[in-house]
């Protein structure tokens, strides 16, 4: 868990001034490259306007996808602290 919360709070990798970014920062400089049948496909991280219209201009996110991913973040986060907690009480009621 400390490794993925490392990761997820890191400015220069996902965590953005409004959340949590849907597309790593770091495909800036190197965008994610998937090779297919002779045919490559390229993921890359704008941080203003896009250089293609599929986006709508804007391609901080990509399109509508930022709320949906940091409402699972946190309800994920939230589940985990719940279930530690219940693991931490129901260990500590059953020493003798």
């Amino acid at each position: 868990m400390k490794a993925l919360l490392k990761r997820l709070l890191d400015e220069t990798e996902f965590l953005s001034d409004v959340g949590v970014r849907a597309i790593l920062r770091t495909h800036r400089e190197n965008p994610y490259r998937f090779h297919f049948n002779g045919v490559t496909m390229e993921v890359q991280y704008q941080s203003a306007k896009s250089n293609s219209g599929l986006f709508g201009g804007n391609s901080n996110w990509r399109g509508p996808i930022w709320m949906p991913v940091n409402c699972l973040i946190i309800e994920s986060l939230q589940n985990h602290a719940a279930m530690s907690l219940a693991l931490s009480t129901r260990r500590n009621r059953c020493k003798f």
